[in-house]
């Protein structure tokens, strides 16, 4: 508000400036450097106010896509101080719950969490991992095709992401539309050739996330969301890679116990002896995904998304699994 009060003056003369100008490059030319610098000058001056404004701290706050049950509460909160013969001690708990509603939902937004959704469309199946830390959100996806990039378009909407730090595009394939994937990120990493992005010793990083490879010839990554570090094996190569040097560790990262990884995941469904060695490799994650249907038996410690569906790490080794297609896509 502060930000459209200073700027609404230089609405009116720019507005009108442009249309004088418009009318003297047709009428007379040859005016118009006399004419263009005052324009101009209000020009920058509108843009340097928006950008001083949007550079303050909480400039902007995506609200996302609230819990159920904190709507009611604030629908109840609200009732509670508009009707006016509520008693006054059920006025200051609505009052109360107000204020513990917007706590709660800017808490759940600065939350660090790692989302797995896995769509599954005849025999191809693709992935899209978002990882959010204090209100910043990356991507990791699988594939590059514009399916794929639609759903993530839709997945940063519903969950209140206006653009993503940077996307990590794992396909060996290079994107079929690169424009829609510069809409959603500030910066795209993708195979032009069939090589892996990202080569060791780069990292792709933004205030509390990171992605790196580990391996020149495979495509594991490890993912750092605030304090906790994931390792992401999207194909057999990766994990047979990883396998053969599990001590491998995200630059920055401490050895031994401290350098754990919290959790892997596979992008594919892992066959007993593949689950046995990870659970042989010492420090193995606590938390083990990968995408798929688990099948009939149940998999002690390991969580599948299911056929379509998705994961969701909170920062607190918790997982929800969710079994509808639709869910977690739509806004």
């Amino acid at each position: 508000m502060p930000a459209n009060l200073l700027a609404a003056p230089l609405l009116t003369p720019l507005t009108l400036g442009a249309m004088a100008l418009a009318l003297v490059a047709v009428v007379l030319p040859a005016a118009l450097p006399l004419l263009v610098p005052p324009v101009a000058a209000l020009t920058t001056l509108l843009i340097q106010l928006t950008r001083w404004f949007a550079a303050l701290p909480m400039a902007q706050w995506q609200l996302g896509r609230p819990e159920p049950l904190l709507v009611l509460l604030l629908a109840a909160a609200a009732l509670g101080l508009a009707l006016p013969r509520v008693a006054g001690r059920l006025r200051l708990a609505a009052a109360g719950a107000l204020v513990a509603v917007v706590a709660i939902h800017l808490a759940l937004l600065r939350a660090d969490q790692l989302l797995l959704v896995h769509q599954q469309r005849g025999d191809q199946g693709s992935d899209l991992l978002l990882a959010r830390h204090q209100g910043r959100a990356a991507l990791v996806s699988t594939t590059t095709d514009g399916w794929s990039c639609s759903q993530a378009a839709r997945l940063a909407q519903g969950l209140g992401v206006q653009r993503f730090d940077w996307a990590l595009l794992l396909d060996p394939l290079a994107p079929e539309d690169p424009a829609c994937w510069q809409q959603l990120a500030g910066v795209v990493l993708a195979s032009a050739d069939g090589s892996p992005p990202l080569l060791p010793g780069q990292r792709l990083t933004s205030p509390g996330l990171s992605a790196e490879p580990l391996a020149i010839e495979s495509r594991a990554t490890g993912l750092r969301v605030g304090a906790e570090r994931w390792l992401l094996l999207p194909d057999r190569q990766s994990l047979w890679s990883w396998l053969d040097n599990p001590s491998r560790q995200p630059s920055g990262s401490p050895s031994g116990a401290g350098g754990r990884w919290q959790g892997v995941w596979l992008g594919f469904r892992p066959s007993a002896a593949e689950r046995r060695q990870l659970g042989a490799v010492d420090h193995s994650p606590t938390a083990q995904w990968f995408s798929g249907a688990a099948g009939r038996r149940s998999w002690r410690g390991w969580q599948a998304t299911g056929a379509s569906g998705s994961l969701l790490w909170d920062g607190r080794s918790s997982h929800r699994l969710s079994s509808a297609a639709a869910g977690p896509i739509d806004p």
